[in-house]
C-alpha cells in the first residue's frame, strides 16, 4: 500500500521537492499556547537569497530593539519617528531638567540628580559640581531660595557661550544675610 501526499490546495504531490510557500498550511497548525520565549525557533530566508535557516526568537528582540530605539541626537532634534526612548536617554530631552539641586541651610546637598558634591566657598557663594557636564550651548539655570530680606539673590554660571561645564556658582546678592539658606536650582539644555 503507498502513500499519496497532498498540498494545501488538495491537490496530489507526484514529486518530492521544496515545498513552496504558498504549500505551508499554518491555519491549520496548532497554537503554541504560551509565550514566545527565547529559544523558540523561526524559519528564516538567509537574506532573501533562497537559503532556508532557522533562527531564534532572541535574535528578533535584538533586531528590532537595534532599529527601533531612538538615539541622543533624535531626541535633542525632538524628530518625528516610530522609535521608542529608552529610560536612559529620557534625560537628553531638552524639556528634562539635566540638574537638580537642593542645599539645606547648612550648605550642605539635601537632595540633587547630577551632582557629584556641593562645596561652600564663603559666605553666600556655593559651587554645584555636576556628574555629567553641561554643553554650554543652549544651556539655561534657574535658582531660587527665600529671602529672609528684601534682597533679592543672584545666580550665575560657572561658565557662559560655547565649550562645556561642569559647575554652577551660587552667589548672593547680600552673602551676609544668605550665609545660611536653602537654595534650589536646576539646568535645562544640552549634557556633553
Amino acid at each position: 500500500m503507498g502513500w499519496t501526499f497532498y498540498n494545501a490546495s488538495g491537490e496530489a504531490l507526484t514529486s518530492f521537492g521544496p515545498v513552496a510557500l504558498t504549500d505551508l498550511d499554518i491555519d491549520g497548525g496548532t497554537d503554541i499556547g504560551e509565550a514566545i520565549v527565547d529559544a523558540d525557533l523561526f524559519i528564516v530566508d538567509n537574506g532573501a537569497g533562497g537559503t532556508n535557516v532557522k533562527t531564534a526568537a532572541s535574535r528578533i528582540v535584538t533586531y528590532v530593539a537595534a532599529n527601533a530605539q531612538a538615539v541622543q541626537s533624535d531626541i535633542e532634534a525632538e524628530t518625528n519617528q516610530d522609535t521608542y526612548v529608552p529610560p536612559d536617554l529620557l534625560r537628553k530631552h531638552p524639556g528634562m531638567a539635566k540638574v537638580w539641586a537642593k542645599s539645606n541651610a547648612a550648605g550642605t546637598l539635601a537632595q540633587s540628580h547630577n551632582v557629584s558634591s556641593l562645596t561652600k566657598g564663603g559666605a553666600g557663594i556655593y559651587t554645584i559640581n555636576f556628574t555629567v557636564a553641561q554643553s554650554g550651548d543652549n544651556t539655561y539655570a534657574v535658582g531660587v531660595f527665600p529671602s529672609v530680606s528684601s534682597n533679592v539673590g543672584g545666580y550665575h554660571l560657572a561658565s557662559a557661550g560655547t565649550g562645556a561645564f561642569g559647575a554652577y556658582h551660587i552667589v548672593t546678592d547680600d552673602s551676609n544675610t544668605h550665609t545660611n539658606t536653602i537654595h534650589s536650582m536646576f539646568i535645562l539644555g544640552d549634557e556633553s
